[in-house]
């Protein structure tokens, strides 16, 4: 009884040597570093979304993003966007997303192209922003934003 009684200590003990409750993820994030030092990353990860290639860029996608950015760098394809402006602008007042710990700071970066239609091309100019986490000693894309900029020109 005295032994069980020491291996449930000691399991306990192992358990609480792991770092907390806040598993791997919280003890990576907090190790991470500035956003600003994901300025390359993010500016490289932009112009390979807006070359039309998804394999890579995908590892650089967070899992629950996956299919959604899949699906978006279809439509800006399809859309005829092929430049994105970088390096992009770190901002620090985009709209936050906490269901994807996506706070106030992203970057920010101009796309363009031009849409083809029947009639006709039409210049196209669109604002990205992309919401960054470090996460496994990595950054990935974890959320996103597309806006078309009305009346725009390249």
């Amino acid at each position: 009884m005295l032994a069980a009684a020491g291996v449930a200590l000691l399991a306990l003990a192992c358990a609480s040597c792991g770092g907390g409750g806040g598993g791997e993820g919280s003890s990576t994030t907090s190790a991470a570093p500035p956003l600003a030092q994901a300025q390359g990353f993010a500016d490289g990860f932009v112009q390979r979304l807006v070359a039309g290639r998804w394999t890579p860029i995908e590892s650089d996608v967070a899992p629950m993003l996956t299919r959604s950015m899949r699906d978006f760098q279809s439509t800006i394809v399809r859309d005829g966007i092929t430049r994105a402006r970088v390096p992009g602008r770190l901002a620090h007042d985009c709209p936050p997303s906490p269901a994807v710990d996506a706070g106030k700071d992203c970057f920010v970066y101009r796309l363009s192209g031009q849409h083809i239609a029947p009639v006709g091309t039409t210049p196209l100019e669109a604002r990205f922003r992309l919401w960054l986490n470090y996460e496994d000693g990595r950054w990935q894309a974890v959320n996103y934003s597309y806006d078309v900029l009305p009346g725009a020109s390249s």
